[in-house]
């Protein structure tokens, strides 16, 4: 083995700085205790009596012959090689110490892991003490926060903003160099990813299930642990209030009625992603609502009783009561357990032998809630008996309410090229004087159209992109049947961004191998979108391995613009170098569907400007290469810029930041047709 191979592999030992000093101490400490209890029983004759002491001991043949053998060690060993072994270990590891250069050895989470919250601080650990007045670390996305020395070698990130769920994590260090090193520093980078998003794994009732208890809970499990970065919504069809009660990976919708019985209900489920304030928890971005889960289910039948109106709330006071049993019943014992509260006087009357109806005398009475009890007892012709009572209930129409606005209330990421705003009230009311007490803020040109008790305001493609509209139903909606309304409704929902995106592959480089390949990645990435499969070593061999940037590919740092040209001509693929660009023409581009390799600053290396490379040609400190897949707002003058980054992911810029990233190599880029 020779002694370049020896010299990598000592500094190459991955050890945290805390084992090493621990060794040290160890390699040093252990041969002189051993080296003093050898002096001290050697210049004793009767080793301090223990021999007698082993002797007269209750111990078997076998472990007094092994306290013998190693007090005759201690006594006549020679620890001389012993001390040596120690010495030139220790020395050996000290000169690894001090002569390898500072790199991660491990980070909590752990690379390429899940953060287990939003709000996790994150450890970066060295494998030696670094200069932390040269040193730079840097975090993308870039939330706001600070960085914390525990020890020399161990550094923690604290978050004053969460992690937006889902989202891959870099931490890149510069300027990484021993507290003792006068090598050049170097640079090294570490991946991980923020909480995973939680998908449903199970809802329980399951989807088709039937004769589910009334008052039973509905069970959501999850495939990973909830948090304050996940938002979920239900709506359950037809309406029953609930409460939500929430664990790690489950939540419980507990209704404070019981269900209807024999109802068929459908539970859909939402989600929102989030990004806060850690300190007060304020929205810092939000995804759109979307829909993770659908069940529909069936609640269990009352006993003999098939079905009955009316039901639920809003009931006509003129209507009749009506019971349908599932067989034909004795009159008689039936009428006799049938009570009402609040009691009211009616008649009872028979449709047919399975059929029950209670007419009120003078109608029921408005905004109240009726319960139909049937004791114990009902006996069917044939010979069926309920054993339990039966209780059904209705209540009549009050004041007018609106039992539901679509979109929902908070509802984000509306398309207003497909979105009509509906009211469902909870009773019949008076449709051109629900009209009039309808508005909506910003105004909106639409026609109404009615279903029912759902009247719908036709928006379709009238709503603006990016906008917050508040809707209102004013007090004072006339009833058909039940009494006018006393309060204002209000809900609110905001339209999506008006985004253009490109359907651009995602491809990453890899830091653990190669740091200066994202030229070649981005080139890949705007071959796989023209249909074309190539690889990173394909493109790099094509390109050549040297030292001109503008002919070649060069090692640890990558290509100018005219190579990856010549490469896309060799496939067939017409492009233009720009230089001295701007952002309308590049989103103009792209609204063509022609994607766009960019040449510009990584945002992070220091200090920025031209140097010189080994070949003597002409290189940039910093240069990296994205592609840019789409653009918010109007092509001519676009908010926002999205980008395909080889190393960080999708990442959305603001056209300021975009252009003061763009402007370090002359606004550079390739528009690939």
């Amino acid at each position: 083995m020779s002694f370049e191979t020896i010299r990598e592999l000592l500094l190459g030992i991955s050890l945290p700085f805390e084992t090493r000093v621990t060794i040290l101490f160890l390699l040093i400490a252990i041969p002189a205790l051993a080296n003093t209890i050898h002096f001290l029983i050697k210049s004793r004759q009767t080793w301090f009596g223990l021999t007698n002491w082993i002797q007269t001991r209750p111990l078997n043949s076998f472990w007094k012959k092994v306290l013998v053998a190693e007090f005759m060690f201690l006594r006549h060993g020679n620890f001389i090689p012993y001390s040596i072994l120690s010495i030139a270990a220790f020395l050996i590891l000290l000169v690894a110490t001090f002569a390898t250069r500072p790199f991660i050895i491990n980070a909590s989470p752990g690379t390429g892991t899940y953060l287990a919250s939003a709000e996790e601080p994150i450890t970066v650990e060295f494998n030696l003490p670094i200069d932390d007045k040269l040193v730079q670390l840097y975090i993308s996305p870039e939330v706001m926060g600070r960085w914390e020395f525990e020890r020399p070698w161990k550094v923690k990130f604290y978050p004053d903003e969460s992690f937006f769920p889902g989202k891959k994590i870099v931490v890149y260090v510069t300027g990484l160099r021993a507290r003792w090193g006068e090598e050049n520093p170097h640079e090294q980078a570490i991946e991980l990813f923020a909480p995973r998003i939680p998908q449903i794994s199970s809802i329980s009732p399951a989807d088709g299930a039937e004769n589910i208890p009334a008052d039973a809970p509905i069970e959501i499990k999850y495939d990973a642990p909830l948090g304050k970065f996940v938002e979920t919504y239900f709506e359950l069809t037809p309406k029953k209030d609930f409460i939500v009660k929430e664990d790690t990976t489950k939540q419980f919708l507990a209704f404070k009625e019981p269900l209807e019985q024999g109802e068929q209900y459908t539970l859909f489920a939402y989600q929102t992603l989030r990004s806060y304030r850690i300190l007060d928890g304020e929205d810092i971005e939000k995804s759109s609502v979307t829909k993770i889960g659908q069940v529909t289910f069936k609640t269990v039948e009352a006993p003999l009783v098939s079905s009955y109106t009316p039901k639920g709330s809003g009931t006509n006071p003129s209507e009749p009561f009506k019971i349908t049993f599932s067989q034909e019943m004795i009159r008689t014992a039936t009428e006799k357990l049938l009570r009402i509260t609040p009691e009211t006087e009616g008649e009872i009357t028979w449709e047919d032998k399975q059929n029950l109806i209670f007419t009120p005398k003078d109608g029921w009475q408005k905004g109240i809630r009726y319960e139909i009890s049937l004791l114990p007892g009902i006996t069917s012709r044939f010979g069926g008996i309920t054993n339990e009572k039966v209780t059904l209930t209705f209540e009549t129409a009050g004041n007018v309410k609106v039992s539901a606005f679509s979109p929902g209330a908070g509802a984000s990421g509306v398309d207003p090229t497909q979105t009509n705003v509906t009211i469902e009230f909870d009773q019949e009311v008076d449709h051109e004087n629900a009209q009039q007490h309808f508005s909506i803020s910003p105004n909106v040109s639409g026609n109404f159209a009615w279903d029912g008790r759902k009247m719908t305001y036709q928006t379709a493609g009238k709503l603006a992109y990016s906008t917050r509209y508040d809707v209102k139903v004013a007090a004072g909606v006339k009833t058909i049947y039940g009494l006018d309304s006393t309060e204002n409704f209000q809900s609110y929902f905001v339209t999506a961004s008006n985004t253009f995106t490109l359907n651009i592959p995602q491809y990453y480089q890899d830091p653990r191998y190669e740091t200066f390949n994202c030229n070649l990645v981005a080139a890949q990435m705007v071959l796989a979108y023209k249909g074309i499969s190539v690889t990173q070593e394909e493109i790099k061999a094509a390109l050549s391995v040297g030292q001109d940037p503008n002919a070649d590919w060069v090692e640890g740092y990558g290509t100018h613009t005219g190579p990856i040209a010549q490469y896309l001509a060799s496939k067939g693929i017409k492009y233009a170098v720009k230089n001295g660009w701007n952002v309308a023409a590049l989103a103009q581009e792209i609204k063509n569907g022609n994607p766009v390799i960019l040449w510009w600053y990584n945002r992070y290396s220091t200090p920025k400007g031209a140097f010189t490379l080994p070949g003597g040609y002409t290189g940039y400190k910093g240069m990296h290469s994205e592609v840019v897949r789409g653009f918010i707002g109007p092509s001519s003058n676009p908010t926002y810029l999205l980008t395909n980054d080889p190393w960080r992911g999708q990442l959305t810029y603001s056209q300021s930041l975009f252009n003061s990233t763009w402007a370090y190599l002359n606004y550079t880029a390739i528009v690939v047709y």
